[in-house]
């Protein structure tokens, strides 16, 4: 399948609709995510994409400028599942990447509805949901649809197929 002919899932968001909506697109891979937190839940997150050359593009800052914990977590392979739990905001996050579990974030408790994007075997190229000033509402992916015969998705959350780019070169801009 040529890459332009590859077609990406939109999953979710899982979480409230409050505050702004926030879509970063599709990248070649994610680099980095850095997110604060609470033990009441997610503050903020903020990824470091890359393309097929490795050039990286930094997204905003989703959320809220607090938090009493910060974390760099470096991708080392391609992530798998997104998942966690969210009440009016995302209160709990673990993300599966190159065979490692990192997470949980936010409450160790699991405080609200539970939420997974992917399984084993998916990859996820770019994440999508909603914000305000304090807090991460909601949180969704987009997953390669090459690699979705193992996919899973929450009943709560909501999937919507996308055509990609013509040629990954032609990436989107991590938007507003």
């Amino acid at each position: 399948m040529e890459d332009g002919d590859r077609i990406y899932i939109k999953a979710g968001p899982a979480g409230s609709w409050q505050g702004q909506a926030w879509d970063d697109g599709v990248f070649h891979s994610v680099a980095t995510i850095f997110l604060t937190y609470t033990a009441f839940g997610i503050v903020s997150i903020q990824f470091a994409y890359a393309d097929e050359r490795g050039n990286r593009r930094l997204s905003l800052r989703r959320g809220g400028a607090g938090g009493t914990s910060f974390e760099t977590i470096q991708i080392t392979g391609p992530i798998t599942s997104v998942s966690g739990y969210y009440w009016n905001h995302v209160t709990s996050l673990v993300i599966d990447a190159g065979g490692v579990r990192h997470g949980p974030y936010g409450s160790a408790f699991g405080r609200g509805t539970e939420f997974s994007f992917g399984a084993s075997g998916t990859c996820i190229r770019g994440f999508h949901g909603c914000s305000d000033g304090d807090v991460l509402r909601s949180i969704g992916v987009y997953i390669d649809s090459a690699t979705t015969s193992r996919m899973r998705a929450s009943p709560s959350s909501s999937t919507k197929l996308l055509q990609a780019p013509k040629e990954e070169s032609e990436s989107p801009d991590v938007r507003a």
